[in-house]
């Protein structure tokens, strides 16, 4: 007698619908321990307190807010949002503070690298310290990588480099007065080697008879990444002021700028209820 081959009587399964919620669940219930291990492994400065968690007597200035798209798009009259200008008059009164044993102060405004916010804290500065009666210069000195004339809308670039190739004879007379009250020498238009400009007797001649006019120069310096321009305009400088950008700088940048011994700006800081994906 053949037998009759046994069949497996087919099990009922769960329904799809709840095999689908389940893997919701699972993935979500995932993601607080995925962003715990990331926050681990993510070595980026997200707000001044990271700094301080790293160096307790880090000498942390402020934290300037991020700006938006279209707040950025405005160019200078974002020193004058609120809660950005209440930031950057609490910083240049600091400053203002740790240079008054020097008659003329030029406070040189740098960054561990490229895209940390300098030339957002030197107008800022800038526009802060000329709003307390203060004759200000802002001095741009980074050659390679020139951006004051465009944010403040000057037509005319005319200045460092120009004043340098002797294609102007006073450099006063490349210094422009903008709507905020500060005057400001741009990098200038003449094409020219940064380090030989910037290691130049014609530049260090024109700085020491700019500070004798101003009650202030704020420098908008190269990256301590360009290192030898880097420290031919460090050598003018009566002070520094180094800015890390939130969400960009890390843990080595802030160890390179607290072994210098400079004080430090936050830049770019999320406002409360806004998600990043950096602490």
């Amino acid at each position: 007698v053949i037998a009759a081959p046994h069949v497996m009587k087919k099990q009922p399964g769960l329904p799809k619908m709840v095999l689908v919620f389940l893997f919701f669940c699972i993935s979500l219930a995932m993601v607080p321990g995925a962003l715990y291990i990331w926050s681990l492994i993510d070595d980026r400065i997200g707000r001044a307190d990271d700094v301080r968690k790293i160096y307790p007597d880090a000498d942390v200035l402020g934290a300037l807010p991020r700006l938006d798209r279209k707040q950025k798009a405005q160019g200078l009259p974002y020193v004058e949002i609120p809660d950005f200008k209440a930031v950057a008059d609490d910083i240049a009164m600091a400053i203002q503070v740790s240079v008054r044993a020097n008659a003329h102060p030029v406070v040189m405004v740098t960054s561990p690298r490229p895209g940390q916010g300098r030339t957002t804290l030197a107008v800022a500065l800038a526009s802060s310290l000329v709003a307390s009666s203060r004759r200000v210069l802002l001095l741009e000195l980074d050659i390679r990588d020139s951006s004051v004339a465009s944010l403040l809308g000057l037509v005319d670039n005319t200045g460092v480099t120009d004043y340098v190739a002797g294609n102007v004879a006073d450099v006063t007379k490349a210094v422009q007065h903008t709507s905020s009250g500060f005057d400001v020498l741009t990098a200038g238009s003449t094409r020219a080697s940064s380090l030989a400009v910037l290691s130049s007797d014609e530049l260090r001649q024109a700085v020491e008879r700019l500070r004798q006019l101003y009650d202030i120069v704020i420098v908008d310096a190269p990256s301590a990444r360009d290192v030898k321009d880097f420290e031919a305009v460090s050598t003018l400088a009566d002070a520094t002021v180094s800015v890390l950008r939130a969400g960009s700088a890390n843990y080595a940048d802030v160890r390179s700028v607290q072994q210098a011994g400079y004080p430090i700006v936050v830049n770019a800081v999320a406002r409360p209820g806004i998600l990043t994906l950096w602490k």
